[in-house]
């Protein structure tokens, strides 16, 4: 947080609950790291968090001239339910901080790219396309002989890109490779070949 009031951005709080006021207290967040803390209950608005005497505000910050760039949401537990109260915040810009139980950064996803992950299966794919599912917030799309939930089925032997262009992808990774086959013909293809019609592809 010390590094984003050093890029000057503005950062507020969000729930001024019993656990916010702890955090705030025990982690030292006062008026040199947060501007001031949301909450939706009126009775609370306008007062201001114990100890650290940070101003209680309504959500319509959230679309005023002194909206925040980041919000740090005390109120965790009700996630979900905020943030599709306040899904015009995210889509103008705006980032949610979940700091428990596993700091999260909830930004509009339409910034970042596409990306696919052939092979994403395979022992060097599924590595691959499990960590960027997992720590960025991109789309991520992979393909795999059989498909499931959450991997599209591409069958390499068919050669055929049409199956994959129902979205534009900004980078794709390509696992996809045979080691050992008979058929010298069919791994050149599939090692050599293949790959450089992505680049028309993509």
């Amino acid at each position: 947080m010390k590094l984003l009031k050093n890029k000057n951005k503005k950062i507020a709080g969000y729930g001024a609950s019993g656990r916010g006021t702890i955090i705030t207290n025990y982690c030292g967040l006062d008026n040199e790291l947060l501007d001031y803390v949301i909450d939706d209950a009126p009775a609370k608005q306008g007062a201001y968090m114990p100890g650290v005497h940070l101003p209680i505000e309504s959500s319509s910050q959230l679309s005023g001239k002194n909206r925040p760039d980041y919000i740090l949401l005390f109120a965790w537990s009700f996630a979900n339910e905020i943030l599709k109260k306040n899904t015009h915040y995210v889509k103008s810009g705006g980032k949610f901080i979940v700091p428990l139980p596993k700091v999260k950064n909830i930004v509009n996803k339409k910034s970042f790219p596409n990306i696919l992950v052939l092979g994403a299966s395979g022992m060097v794919g599924q590595t691959i396309f499990s960590y960027l599912s997992k720590n960025y917030p991109m789309h991520i799309y992979g393909t795999a002989r059989k498909s499931n939930h959450s991997l599209i089925f591409f069958d390499v032997s068919e050669n055929n890109l049409s199956d994959l262009e129902e979205r534009k992808y900004d980078y794709i990774i390509n696992c996809i490779g045979i080691l050992k086959n008979g058929d010298k013909e069919k791994m050149c293809s599939i090692n050599s070949d293949f790959p450089k019609r992505w680049i028309d592809f993509a």
